[in-house]
């Protein structure tokens, strides 16, 4: 930390104890400079961070693999195919609604088959509730919104197989 008066009173001596108020408002308060001038009196603090290296030294001990012991061939196994299909988009930005009304049945659930232009969900923007239509036919797959939340533009709403 430094401190620095200003040299309009020079002969002015601060109280240490000020000073220590005043850094402790500095740490406390989570600052990188605080600056007080009273009565021609001039303090300036501030901290000094030194630089972290963006590097770590660290020594790593290998032991070297023993004659004896047997190697272990990986099992290749390959994830189970995920079926993505095709997948419907918000056309815009607002809160989500899966049912009618609440309470009220969802409009589709997984595992549903759907039609083109069949109602998916409503989506309510500037307090106009806008249905939003299946562009495809197809047996929904997955819903990756939740009822009454926020949507955004171009936010995937639901996989359609």
């Amino acid at each position: 930390m430094q401190t620095e008066k200003s040299s309009e009173c020079p002969n002015e001596v601060i109280a240490l104890q000020s000073v220590r108020e005043l850094a402790h408002m500095l740490v406390e308060f989570d600052l990188s400079e605080l600056e007080l001038e009273h009565a021609g009196m001039r303090i300036k603090l501030a901290k000094i961070r030194a630089q972290k290296s963006a590097y770590l030294d660290v020594e790593t001990k290998l032991e070297p693999a023993k004659k004896d012991m047997p190697i272990i061939p990986l099992e290749e196994t390959s994830p189970p195919p995920v079926e993505v299909g095709k997948m419907v988009s918000s056309p815009m930005v607002g809160t989500v609604y899966l049912s009618p009304k609440p309470g009220a049945d969802p409009f589709v659930k997984v595992g549903d088959l759907v039609q083109e232009g069949q109602v998916l969900l409503i989506i309510e923007a500037m307090k106009i509730m806008n249905p939003i239509k299946s562009p495809f036919s197809g047996t929904i797959a997955k819903i990756f919104i939740h009822d009454a939340a926020p949507v955004e533009y171009g936010e995937v709403l639901f996989s359609v197989l």
